[in-house]
């Protein structure tokens, strides 16, 4: 899962590493989270070898801080919570709020 930790990380344009639930991410965000996927000890060690270089480590922090504004940034999340809310008040089923919130 995608902590505040790792946000954090990638706002500062740093890579991470991390294991992601692919089926559940895909339901929340629009595109791929440009980190470095890892599910095992060797997969830790292939990416941290990728990761030496210093254009494949940029490119991937540069892509991580724009995955994060596009993502997490104040007015993104603002913007979902304030729909999520204003259709609970008007009754709306949750199937149609979460088809609103990937148009989103």
């Amino acid at each position: 899962s995608i902590g505040a930790t790792a946000l954090e990380a990638m706002s500062c344009k740093k890579p991470i590493l991390i294991s992601v639930d692919n089926e559940l991410h895909d339901k929340i965000y629009h595109d791929k989270i440009p980190a470095m996927q890892v599910i095992n000890p060797t997969d830790v060690s292939n990416e941290l070898e990728i990761l030496k270089d210093a254009k494949k480590r940029n490119e991937v922090g540069e892509k991580s801080r724009d995955w994060v504004l596009r993502n997490h940034s104040p007015d993104v999340v603002i913007g979902k919570l304030k729909m999520i809310y204003e259709n609970i008040m008007n009754d709306t089923k949750i199937d149609e709020i979460r088809g609103k919130l990937r148009t989103m």
